[in-house]
């Protein structure tokens, strides 16, 4: 059949990825290549003390006005899920920050709301 026959620009093509394939074999992830840090920055960078931002700190009306926040914020952007057809445009992220009280004015959910 005609599409078994391999053409000049199949030949090419099978060679050129012949040759891809071949470098990928040669990338390694292993630890003995030079990385960009030193080891006693990596170590320092390992020790670092990590923050946490404990939502049992906050009061609940603090958590209430956040969770409104994020609510108004996912409901805009279902909006825009739906009204692109789960197709995001160049406008998507103008309509959410736009439609979003919180987002557009700054608008902060303290009783009474």
């Amino acid at each position: 059949p005609h599409w078994m026959e391999k053409t000049g620009a199949s030949k090419k093509s099978d060679e050129s990825v012949e040759n891809i394939t071949n470098g990928l074999t040669k990338l390694s992830t292993s630890d003995n290549q030079i990385t960009f840090f030193s080891s006693e920055e990596s170590h320092l960078l390992a020790t670092l003390p990590t923050k946490n931002n404990n939502l049992a700190q906050l009061s609940a009306e603090q958590k209430c006005s956040a969770f409104l926040s994020l609510t108004d914020i996912l409901f805009t952007y279902a909006y825009d899920h739906r009204t692109t057809d789960g197709d995001p445009t160049v406008e998507s992220s103008w309509s959410v920050m736009i439609l979003s009280p919180s987002l557009a004015w700054l608008e902060s959910y303290n009783p009474p709301y």
